[in-house]
């Protein structure tokens, strides 16, 4: 675990007994308690950013929408009749 930091919270009396209650039940501190839900809570509101790793595998199995199947393979969209002509603005 890292390394802690004594903070303050203040709460309303039957969610600090609520909280003493959960505690006892599973034989943890309040403290442990406390951390181990906001965890839980960082987790779901703020998840972990994508490496490009991960990312691009994320992209791999899920491909763009409109991009037609075959353009890694098809030359004709980057030589031929389906290539865009950059002259003329098109």
């Amino acid at each position: 675990m890292s390394n802690l930091v004594r903070t303050q919270v203040m709460l309303p009396e039957d969610i600090l007994t609520d909280l003493r209650v959960i505690a006892a039940e599973r034989d943890w501190s309040v403290s442990e308690v406390v951390r181990v839900e906001i965890k839980n809570l960082v987790k779901k509101l703020r998840p972990k950013k994508m490496s490009g790793v991960e990312f691009l595998k994320k992209l791999a199995d899920n491909p763009l929408k409109g991009v037609p199947a075959d353009l890694g393979s098809n030359d004709e969209y980057l030589y031929g009749k389906l290539a865009p002509d950059y002259k003329r603005g098109k």
